[in-house]
Formats: C-alpha cells, sequence, structure tokens
C-alpha cells in the first residue's frame, strides 16, 4: 500500500501544523480495531491508498468507523490526529 505524491504532500503541510510525537502516533493505532475485512462491508478500498481491500484482509476500524490499511493509517496519524474522513480528533 503506497501513498501518492499528493497525499504525501498533503500529510506534509498537516505535520508543520500539528506536529505529534512517533509514540503518540503509535499508541493511536494501536487503540484501534482491527477487523476482517469482508465483501458484505460498505467501504471496499481504503480511502488513503485507494487500493482496494481483500476477502480476508486486517483493516483498522477508527472510533468514528472508518476503515483504512494499518500502513496507511500509521502514516497518518504521523501526522495529524484527524480522521482523514471526517476530521474527528483521535485522542
Amino acid at each position: 500500500h503506497t501513498l501518492d505524491n499528493s497525499v504525501y504532500e498533503q500529510l506534509s503541510r498537516l505535520e508543520a501544523h500539528n506536529p505529534i510525537t512517533p509514540a503518540s502516533s503509535k499508541a493511536l493505532v494501536t487503540s484501534l480495531i482491527e477487523v476482517e475485512w469482508k465483501e458484505t462491508m460498505d467501504t471496499k478500498e481504503c480511502p488513503i491508498c485507494l487500493e482496494s481491500y481483500s476477502k480476508g484482509e486486517k483493516i483498522k476500524m477508527t472510533e468514528c468507523l472508518h476503515s483504512f490499511h494499518k500502513p496507511c493509517i500509521s502514516e497518518w496519524f504521523k501526522v495529524s490526529k484527524q480522521c482523514p474522513i471526517c476530521k474527528h480528533e483521535h485522542q
């Protein structure tokens, strides 16, 4: 799962305004619920990298119920505590 340059640039801009320590970003990711993706789920792809989920793949769910690949949301939380979809502030 790779982040394209435009997403990386957005993350870099956010980092300048909201620095987050590596420990806090790791804690955020660890606190997320991990679920197995099923074809019956509404979300079919990671909204960060736009790659489709695979049947049986483990994905991370935020408390606001958005799902992401673990590596994608891990990178996101390095620069922002906000959900990339709804802007909910994660603690």
